[in-house]
Formats: C-alpha cells, structure tokens, sequence
C-alpha cells in the first residue's frame, strides 16, 4: 500500500521540487521562505540552494521584497549586504506601513516574515529594531488589519520571531480542524507549524496526512516557490510516516527497508550541529555503511559487519551487514560519477546471484543512497531488483527518492 502511495505522489512531488528549483531569482521572498521550510523540515533542499546569492546593495534593499528575500538569509551574507541591510530596514521604519492601499510588507505573510528573520538573525540589528517590528505587528492586531486566519498566524509567528521578551503573550491552538481548512491555506498554515511551532495552528502530522488525502483526489495548487515547498514537504513527510509504519511490525524486512528509505533524514540531521561544531559529512560509500551500521544497531541485537560469502565464479567477497537472526543481508551503495543507475543495477544484479548461496539467509536488503539524484528512474531501479530471480526474496530502496 506504502508503494502505491509513493507512486501516486511521485508526480505531484516532482513537479513541486523542480518548481522549487527554480527561483525566479535567488534569493527572492518565496525562495527565502522555501530555503527556510526546508531547513526546518531537514530535508535536502534544491541545488539551486546552494548557489551563490545574488548581489545586493543599500538601493536593492529598499524595496520590501527585497529585504524580504535577503531576511531570510541574512546569517548567509556579507558584512557589507547585513549592514546595507539594516539601513534599508531602518528607512522602512520611517515609513507609513498600513496604507489605506494595503500595498506593504505587512499585508504580504512572507515578505513580513523574511523581515522579521532578519531582524531576528542579523548580528547588527539592535534592540530598537525588533521593538519597532512588534509593535507594529502588534498594531496590526489592535486595528484588525491581518483579516484572514493565514495573515494572522504568520503575523504571529513573525512577532514571535522578534519579540523574545512577550514571546508567550499570543496564545495559539493546535486544536484547528485541517478538515475545514482551504488546502492553500492548509499548506501554508502547516509550513508554519515547522518553520515557527510555537505558533502552530495545526498538527503538523494531521495536516500533512490531510494534504496527502487531497492530493490523491485531485491535484494541489503550486503557484509559486512558497507554495511548491509547502506541497512538497507535507507530501514527503506523509508517505514517510506511512513507510516508517512497519517498523512497529515484526517484520524484520520492513523494518530494515523503513530505515534504509528514512536515510536521508538521518543524514541531514547531522549537517546542523549545536554550538557551531562541525558538521558530519558523508562523502562515500564507507561512510554511508558505517552510519547505517550504527542505525541498525539501535534495532537489532546481532549485526555482523564484513561477512565473507561462498565462493562465487572463482571469488569471495565481503558483505556489508549480516542480521543472523533475521536471515538478512543489507548491502549499502552510494552512487557517484561513473556509478549512476545502470552501474548499481549491474553491481546489484551481481551481488544478489553471490549472496543467493550464502547459508542461512533468505532476504536481501539494498539500500542505494543518492544523494545526487544519479538515479534517473529509482522506480524501475526498485522493482527490477524486487523482482529479479533467485531464491533470495530482495528488496531495493533508493534514497532519497524523488520519483
């Protein structure tokens, strides 16, 4: 069922992540927003993401989208963009921000919150700044002027952002029903519960299963960046959930393939560190076996690293990781250059006619990490190994997985 799933989603999820990787300009405020969903949710962003920022002066800043989008990832620019920044924002504040027009950043949820990450996150914003920033948000709630539940709760979130001392003074709910809620504002209400979870409105797990059931009965609107991040991030975390779910099964196998497709989250966690300490790269294949060493370790009593195998065409070769007591095998691979789809299905075609006479053993798990995306049809790559022939009963995951 968890395979069905994946497959129905398969184009929604590739459409929403090309849209993603394709900023009209990076940054620009929906891209910003996107970079900073991403983050929170520990997924791997676009490459797209890891280009250089564009150029930005004291005359681009002053206009809102532009301090906006450069808000959202001040802590990734120059002294001279933060301090050009900052002078931006302050001429901001000289001005009328509830035009009768409610032509402003105020009106516009992601532009108000890239400038309050900003504010939050630039090192020469002062005191000063962020006051002014919440009292005017807060004079925006006494006036009524955010009139729909997203404009309110983003307003909230933004004042959250900026305000440390009154952080508590806005209560909020995660008592909303995601049922009654309109799928774009669905969407954009559940990428705030990750992005700002103090001030979540909606429980993220409801609301991202809730976004996987309209999905599955119609398409969802991708209208920009913003919107394309939030579609993708709810439907990812949704169908993981659902392939995680064996692993409270007795089933070995399933818990086994639940890890190996739960990977790339593992991996990410590790590129954020606390305090500044470095982050733990993965760079090849070693390094894949030896944090999925240390995973299923967790899960298992018995894990025997580097088994020799029988004698195959005249050669013996190791194993990456024998489960004795699951009669499982897991053989870990990471594609690079020149070791693209076709490459691992040829090693793996191999290696399950070696592993088919080992003794004691009926199941094979594959795991192929591609973090670069080399696979072009991980689908296929999945199945063709699942049904390859042999009395080992194999199954493939490809991680991550965008198809």
């Amino acid at each position: 069922m968890t395979g069905i799933l994946a497959s129905a989603t398969a184009r929604i999820l590739d459409a929403a992540y090309v849209q993603v990787g394709r900023p009209a300009a990076w940054p620009d405020p929906g891209s910003g927003f996107a970079f900073r969903l991403f983050q929170y949710a520990h997924l791997p962003a676009p490459p797209a993401f890891g280009e250089p920022l564009r150029l930005a002066d004291a005359q681009l800043l002053r206009r809102s989208p532009e301090l906006a989008a450069f808000g959202y990832l001040i802590g990734q620019t120059s002294a001279a963009t933060q301090a050009d920044w900052i002078v931006a924002f302050e001429r901001l504040m000289g001005r009328e921000i509830f035009p009768s027009d409610r032509n402003s950043f105020i009106h516009i949820p992601v532009e108000l919150l890239g400038i309050a990450f900003g504010v939050a996150a630039c090192p020469t914003a002062k005191d000063d700044h962020r006051t002014w920033l919440a009292g005017a948000i807060q004079r925006g709630f006494v006036e009524r002027q955010f009139v729909d539940h997203a404009a309110q709760v983003a307003a909230a979130c933004a004042e959250w952002l900026v305000n440390p001392t009154q952080r508590e003074s806005r209560n909020s709910s995660t008592g909303y029903p995601v049922e009654d809620i309109a799928t774009a504002d669905l969407i954009f209400l559940n990428s705030l519960a990750l992005i700002v979870p103090e001030r979540s409105v909606v429980d993220p797990a409801s609301a991202d299963g809730e976004v996987l059931k309209r999905a599955l009965c119609g398409s969802l609107p991708c209208r920009d960046t913003a919107e394309a991040a939030g579609v993708y991030v709810s439907l990812v975390r949704a169908v993981e959930r659902l392939v995680a779910a064996p692993v409270l099964n007795a089933d070995p196998v399933a818990t086994v393939v639940a890890l190996c497709r739960r990977f790339q989250l593992f991996v990410d966690r590790l590129q954020t560190r606390q305090r500044s300490r470095q982050s733990l790269a993965v760079a090849d294949e070693y390094d894949v076996q030896d944090l999925l060493h240390a995973i299923l370790k967790l899960h298992f009593d018995d894990v025997r690293p580097e088994e020799w195998t029988p004698s195959y065409a005249g050669n013996a070769s190791r194993i990456d990781f024998l489960l004795p007591r699951e009669r499982t095998i897991i053989e870990a691979k990471m594609t690079r250059q020149n070791l693209g789809q076709r490459e691992v299905a040829n090693e793996l075609i191999v290696d399950i006619a070696r592993y088919a006479k080992f003794p004691n053993v009926d199941n094979l798990v594959c795991l192929v990490y591609d973090p670069a995306r080399r696979c072009t049809n991980p689908a296929a790559l999945e199945d063709d190994l699942a049904n390859s022939e042999g009395r080992l009963r194999v199954s493939a995951v490809v991680c991550p997985r965008g198809t």
